[in-house]
């Protein structure tokens, strides 16, 4: 983060049984703490934002919260693409749930919290889908119709833990033209992230393909 930074208005996303965003001032800030006008965050919060555009993303812990102000120790910084998260194309394990409009808030805190569905019954779309740490697309659209909410799980390659996360079905869709598309609500702590840091691994690693050929 540069000296620009400081006085800067930026997006402080939440991570926890929800993920929230609130709007904050960069104070202070230095290698290792970074200190943010914002209301809302209490200690130990996990969270993350973009100190500058273009510029990485940080993500680290609220360590102490007074007044209208928290100082975060910054744990990480992550690179971004032109777009607010790195879109990607790859192969990830996804399942999901419809939930009820009604039964949504129940059913997503139980999810997020605890991992527990609605039912043993899930639907696994293709592996190979476009994903970013905003939302997915992928091809068929079983069970599912605009405006639906879904709960979602996600494992990607070298993780072995499956993120929890609800989403809006912004299009379903069984015509190859059309993905069907769900953008992300809720998310559980790190979920986010690790879709992200995949999205971007990957990115990296088509540049790198594309270097060796010149």
């Amino acid at each position: 983060m540069g000296e620009s930074t400081v006085g800067q208005a930026v997006e402080v996303f939440v991570m926890g049984g929800g993920i929230r965003s609130l709007p904050g001032v960069v104070l202070h800030r230095d290698d290792a703490v970074v200190r943010l006008r914002v209301e809302g965050l209490v200690e130990g919060a996990s969270v993350f934002f973009q100190g500058e555009e273009p510029g990485p993303w940080i993500w680290g812990r609220v360590v102490a919260a007074e007044g209208d102000g928290v100082a975060v120790q910054v744990l990480g910084h992550h690179r971004p693409d032109r777009r607010e998260f790195a879109r990607a194309w790859g192969p990830v394990h996804v399942r999901y749930q419809v939930v009820s409009e009604e039964g949504y808030e129940l059913a997503s805190r139980r999810w997020l919290e605890k991992g527990d569905g609605l039912a043993r019954r899930w639907i696994q779309p293709d592996l190979f889908m476009n994903f970013s740490g905003s939302g997915l697309r992928f091809q068929g659209a079983e069970g599912i119709a605009a405006g639906d909410r879904v709960l979602v799980g996600v494992r990607v390659p070298g993780d072995e833990r499956e993120h929890r996360l609800t989403a809006a079905v912004i299009r379903a869709s069984d015509d190859a033209e059309h993905a069907t598309a769900l953008h992300f609500l809720q998310a559980s702590e790190g979920a986010i992230m690790a879709l992200v840091m995949f999205a971007e691994r990957i990115q990296e690693q088509a540049l790198d393909e594309l270097g060796d050929l010149d």
